[in-house]
């Protein structure tokens, strides 16, 4: 897909269902191994799914689902589902990964969220996560 579409950006995580073992990550823009003194060492040594955050967008429709499956609830107050989201889900924590230059997701703080940020965190906006944090 990637070699057919040539996306600007882009990357992946694979795991093992069974026991989250982390298989493979990948990333775009990458650099030519052939030509690797045309970058600096910034650009080589860069693992963007460990270190680089997006907003996560429908993908996090599922921390809400599950959240409010495990409460029976429909509807979800904030502390519950920020209680899922940092202390269940752990973000806004390093996941742990034996990688070089995690960082970490940037969340609402609590103290602050209205009903927009609510609304808006549980479809994943207002929020960036890293893709080995999704992924995990």
């Amino acid at each position: 897909l990637w070699s057919r579409n040539l996306p600007i950006k882009a990357d992946r995580g694979i795991i093992y269902d069974r026991n989250g073992e982390i298989l493979a990550i990948s990333a775009r823009p990458n650099f030519s191994q052939e030509n690797y003194k045309n970058y600096s060492i910034e650009e080589i040594n860069r693992n963007l799914p460990v270190w680089a955050t997006y907003e996560p967008g429908s993908t996090f429709k599922i921390i809400t689902l599950s959240a409010a499956s495990q409460e029976n609830k429909v509807d979800l107050d904030k502390d519950t589902l920020f209680d899922y989201i940092d202390n269940k889900f752990g973000f806004g924590k390093k996941t742990g990964v034996d990688l070089n230059g995690e960082s970490t997701e940037i969340l609402f703080d609590r103290s602050k969220v209205g009903p927009v940020e609510l609304a808006t965190t549980v479809f994943g906006h207002g929020v960036s996560v890293t893709t080995i944090h999704l992924t995990v």
